[in-house]
This record gives C-alpha cells, sequence and structure tokens, in this order.
C-alpha cells in the first residue's frame, strides 16, 4: 500500500481530515444562486490547507455538467486571463458554440498597444457580457478560483470588473484565497470595501480528537501503533495541517518514531514552512516573536512588554496582529503561546 499521507504542496491528500465538511458547505452553497458565498475568501496561514481546500472545490465543481471552473495564476494579468480560460473552457467543453465566442480571442479584442486602460476594461466587459449572456441562456455558471491574492492593480482591475458582472445578474462566482495580512489588507483598499460583504472561510487548526483517530485508523493494520504513540504523533503537529500531513508521511514510511525522525520532521518545518512565514513578517513582528521565543511555546504578556521595553497597548497592538496570522494564539489569562509546533525552538536556533 502507498503511503496514504501526503505533505507536498497542494495537493488533495487520501487523509484528508476537518475539511471535508467545509468543502461540502461551500459546493452546497455556490449551488444556490441567491447564497452569500457567491463571493467568497479563504484565508489561513501557509500550511493551513487552503490551496488543498481550493483544489478540492475544483474537482467537486468540475463534475457538475453545468458549471466551468478554472483557476487564475494572481501575478497574470487577470482580467485578461479570465475572459482567455472562460472563451476556451466554454468552446473546448462545448458548452456553447464556436461562432458564438468569435472576437474573443485576445487578439481579436481590438485593443492595441497604448490605448488607455480604462478602455481595455470596457471592451473586456463588453464581451464578457456577451459571452456569459451565451452562457446564462443555457443555465451554465462561472466559478473562477484565484489563490495568493495580492493588492495588485491587475486584481483590482479584475474586481472593478467582477462587481458590475454580480450587480448585474451574471451567474459568476469567485474563490478567492490568501494569506491573513493579504485579505485583511485587500479587502480595505480602495475600490475593492464591497469585498467586507463576502463570505469567509477561515482554515483553523485541526482537532487533536480527529488526528488521532485519523491516525489510529490509518495505521491498524500495517504499522501497529499503541495509543502513546499516537498522542504523541498528534500533540507534536499541534493542529497543523500541515505538520500533520508530515507526520504521518515520516512515520508511515519508517515503521514508527524515534528520536531521528523527529528530527527530520522538524527540518522539513523549518525549512519547508517555518522559514517562509518568518521572511514575510515585518521587523516588528519578528521582534516580538523574538523575545516570546526566548520563554519558550508559551509565555506572559506582559513579558513581552518587558522584554521589547514598550507599553501594553503597543504590545497588544503588535499581539491581535500575529493572531489574525494564525503565529500565536491566546492562551490562559494573560498568557499567548504559539500556534506552529516548535516554532520557539526554529527562531531560536536558526534565526
Amino acid at each position: 500500500m502507498n503511503n496514504p499521507f501526503n505533505p507536498s504542496f497542494g495537493k488533495v491528500p487520501p487523509i484528508f481530515i476537518d475539511r471535508g465538511e467545509q468543502v461540502d458547505t461551500y459546493v452546497e452553497e455556490i449551488l444556490n444562486p441567491d447564497s452569500p458565498f457567491q463571493t467568497t475568501m479563504v484565508y489561513g496561514q501557509r500550511g493551513y490547507g487552503k490551496t488543498v481546500f481550493m483544489n478540492s472545490v475544483k474537482e467537486r465543481i468540475g463534475e457538475f455538467k453545468d458549471w466551468i471552473v478554472f483557476q487564475i495564476p494572481s501575478h497574470s494579468n487577470i482580467l485578461q486571463m479570465y475572459v482567455e480560460l472562460l472563451s476556451d473552457e466554454a468552446s473546448s467543453g462545448k458548452k456553447i458554440k464556436l461562432d458564438d465566442i468569435k472576437g474573443l480571442t485576445i487578439g481579436g479584442f481590438g485593443i492595441q498597444v497604448g490605448i488607455d486602460k480604462k478602455e481595455v476594461s470596457e471592451n473586456y466587459l463588453i464581451e464578457l457580457k456577451r459571452l456569459l449572456k451565451k452562457l446564462q441562456g443555457k443555465k451554465i455558471n462561472v466559478l473562477a478560483i484565484i489563490d495568493e491574492v495580492g493588492n495588485t492593480g491587475s486584481m483590482k482591475q479584475f474586481l472593478s470588473i467582477y462587481k458590475i458582472l454580480v450587480e448585474e445578474g451574471y451567474p459568476v462566482r469567485l474563490l478567492l484565497g490568501g494569506l491573513p495580512q493579504n485579505i485583511l489588507s485587500f479587502q480595505n483598499a480602495k475600490g475593492l470595501t464591497f469585498l467586507h460583504r463576502a463570505a469567509k472561510i477561515i482554515s483553523e487548526p485541526l482537532s487533536q480528537i480527529s488526528m488521532r483517530f485519523s491516525y489510529k485508523k490509518v495505521f491498524s493494520g500495517t504499522h501497529e501503533l499503541d495509543k502513546d504513540i499516537i498522542r504523541q504523533m498528534s500533540e507534536s503537529t499541534m493542529g497543523y495541517p500541515y505538520a500533520f500531513q508530515l507526520m504521518g508521511y515520516l512515520v508511515w514510511r519508517n515503521g514508527g518514531i524515534d528520536d531521528d525522525i523527529m528530527d527530520e520532521y522538524k527540518m522539513h518545518l523549518f525549512k519547508n514552512s517555518y522559514s517562509v512565514i518568518y521572511d514575510e513578517l515585518s521587523e516588528k513582528d519578528r521582534e516580538f516573536i523574538n523575545v516570546m521565543a526566548e520563554k519558550g511555546m508559551k509565555c506572559k504578556v506582559s513579558d513581552i512588554e518587558t522584554g521589547m521595553g514598550v507599553s501594553a497597548s503597543y504590545v497588544s497592538r503588535y499581539r491581535r496582529r500575529l493572531i489574525d496570522e494564525q503565529i500565536i494564539r491566546k492562551s490562559q489569562y494573560g498568557y499567548i503561546e504559539f500556534t506552529l509546533p516548535f516554532f520557539n525552538e526554529y527562531i531560536i536556533d536558526y534565526e
């Protein structure tokens, strides 16, 4: 039997816990034309399963004959890619005759180099409306998925057009994914505040019960593990989805857990996840968690104030931001703790 755990980026793993219900709910909602999930934003820290969730949705929606679903690279010309992918999917899937979308090739838009951006957007809007009316007449819906969104000019241009399409009742849906800090700033950008009304899905830690049950079920009959090892495995992940997959993968591959496996586990966590997460933090965020890491995985908020030499209100502002970014969480009264397993060790030993 192949290893049932998959810590690779973005792939839907065979063992997919605490997310299936979210996918089911989302799919059920967007099939309803009046659902608030018409525009949805899913966010979470790296390794929390956003991309896996979005890929699962893409697979599920792609099974419906009256839906067109496609994914747009966030660093592309999003509006252009939307039109291009939509026209390609519509024609290749034989949902609409090729003659009905003539003129929808990018070179055939009548848009020349040097033309004003506003005129370009207007041309795209005209062509999009024409195509979407054809699809609407055939009762075909469209879902576009964009991961790793950011506050870019390309995204703003696309969303200004998408907003018009929604307001005019065209059969369009949008699923956006990103890091918490990007999503929170993105929706506050000028002209994008309508995103505050979008449905929100937060990628949260896996439950300890779900992880233990899953480990027990998967390893039963193949790599027999006693309950203490299963408890150690689940507690060592702290509910971090990437860590859950990584731990299961390593234990399955090696038939057990020991100090060498734990060292390899930490190495992959530090190299593949934490180094990227840490690099994306602001200088003050890093100062905060560096002070915190010296105390261990958990510390008093007052120790942060003393260590940084700042006021309680100053610390409170950065504490709130790091909680939103899923780096730390509240513990018992007056305490905070890291959400990521062994994150303090990474900071102390490798930063």
